[in-house]
């Protein structure tokens, strides 16, 4: 089995994971920085993800902006739903682009015309009259 198809098997089985597996996120889980640690050390034992300190420390800011996010859609009314999976503390971007500097996110590392992915109106609109 070539490198490509063993980490599509890999991607398939914790796609096939993430559908049995639901952590829901409170109000209460965003009141603070330490609210949100709690949050993640859950999502760690949820998930199975082993993390020392530093990890946890260094993924710590992309696991919070993915809980935002979720929180957001979530709460905006529309006709979907998003939840935490398996890959909101960053994994999945460490396993598949290479390392980014702290300020740089990976969207802003795509070339555009690479990119394909447009945020719906709906949503832009919805989460510019949030207050998270």
């Amino acid at each position: 089995m070539n490198k490509d198809t063993s980490e599509l098997d890999f991607v398939a089985q914790e796609a096939k994971l993430q559908h049995k597996v639901n952590l829901p996120i409170h109000e209460d889980d965003l009141v603070s920085d330490e609210a949100m640690w709690s949050l993640y050390e859950r999502w760690c034992k949820v998930f199975d993800e082993e993390r020392d300190s530093d990890e946890m420390a260094r993924r710590f800011k992309e696991f919070k902006e993915n809980v935002l996010y979720v929180y957001r859609v979530n709460n905006s009314g529309l006709p979907y739903k998003s939840k935490l999976n398996q890959f909101s503390d960053g994994k999945l971007r460490e396993l598949w682009y290479p390392r980014l500097d702290d300020d740089q996110d990976f969207i802003g590392w795509l070339p555009e015309s690479n990119m394909g992915f447009k945020i719906p109106q709906e949503l832009e609109t919805v989460w510019a009259n949030m207050k998270v």
